[in-house]
């Protein structure tokens, strides 16, 4: 089976992947993207500045504020509260892959000599 890695190696051109790396490698940059993708998602203030995005941070109180407001019913609100969660479940499988891409530092290669 494909691994996910292996997709990502045979669509990315090498500028891509070394974009990619230079992004991931960014915290901040990484974060902040990260914060605009999930205000899309969700927000209800549970994003802070200089505060890295808690994805599993809850949230759902301000989907039940909405739905009071908008006299929406259960089942819309468990829609609306699955698809989110499905979205956010796909944003961070799809920023663990990003991982991937991170350069591996010198000292963090084991020099051991295979020898002795």
């Amino acid at each position: 089976m494909i691994t996910k890695k292996e997709i990502l190696d045979r669509v990315l051109s090498e500028s891509e992947k070394l974009a990619i790396t230079q992004f991931v490698e960014n915290e901040v940059q990484r974060e902040a993207v990260k914060k605009v993708i999930l205000a899309e998602i969700y927000y209800c203030g549970t994003l802070e500045a200089s505060q890295p995005a808690e994805p599993i941070r809850n949230f759902t109180l301000g989907l039940v504020t909405e739905a009071n407001i908008n006299k929406a019913d259960n089942e819309h609100l468990g829609e609306r509260l699955r698809s989110a969660h499905e979205g956010i479940m796909l944003l961070e499988q799809g920023f663990k892959q990003l991982e991937n891409f991170k350069r591996v530092k010198v000292d963090e290669l084991i020099t051991k000599n295979p020898a002795r």
